[in-house]
């Protein structure tokens, strides 16, 4: 019975976090679009080598916390790269209001 339903968890390895990474810290109190932003000033990876704990500075300090609260922003390590791939409206021949 076990076998007829596959767990997809642990399937994938993501990436481990890394410092000057910027994140979204996770708060159940809050809607997501409240969540405060910080960037990973250290990284703490446990005796597997994966990172499990991290230090984040936002606004009010430095917290450390499990990689479970913590949500990475997906902005890639070179800007340019997708930059030239990128048209913006006014490039496709919408007019702007003005």
């Amino acid at each position: 019975m076990t076998h007829l339903q596959t767990r997809a968890k642990w399937s994938v390895q993501n990436p481990n976090l890394i410092e000057n990474q910027i994140v979204l810290l996770k708060d159940p109190n809050t809607k997501p679009l409240d969540w405060p932003m910080g960037r990973i000033l250290e990284v703490f990876p446990g005796s597997d080598g994966l990172v499990r704990v991290v230090n984040v500075k936002i606004s009010s300090g430095i917290l450390k916390c499990a990689i479970t609260k913590v949500v990475p922003l997906p902005i890639p390590d070179d800007p340019a790269a997708i930059s030239s791939n990128f048209h913006y409206p006014f490039s496709l021949g919408i007019p702007l209001r003005t």
